[in-house]
């Protein structure tokens, strides 16, 4: 059971700095938010998109869906202060993203 607890431990970590090698650069996005009413992370949405979408989320609500699920094991590698996003709140901050901005990050990757 140990050794199968490290192996999880060592594929979380590898999973981890994959992801943060990967959105890392999105740091540079710009989302046009209010600072005073932002309560969740740029990179914290980015990375729970991308690992619901890459689980097989469809919608927005799937996204969401799975960042509830999954909310322990996402804390591993995502900070979630304030925990999962609405799915009302990733549609919007995702469609308030600059797309030539998220199409130049994709072509780079």
């Amino acid at each position: 059971m140990r050794i199968l607890r490290l192996i999880s431990q060592e594929v979380r970590h590898g999973f981890a700095r994959s992801l943060s090698l990967l959105i890392e650069p999105l740091q540079a996005l710009e989302a046009p938010r209010c600072s005073y009413l932002v309560k969740h992370r740029l990179l914290d949405i980015i990375g729970l998109v991308l690992c619901a979408v890459i689980y097989g989320a469809d919608t927005w609500v799937d996204i969401a869906a799975y960042g509830r699920a999954k909310a322990d094991w996402l804390r591993g590698f995502l900070s979630l202060p304030h925990g999962i996003s609405s799915h009302d709140t990733i549609a919007r901050l995702l469609a308030a993203l600059d797309p030539e901005a998220v199409f130049t990050w994709v072509r780079q990757q």
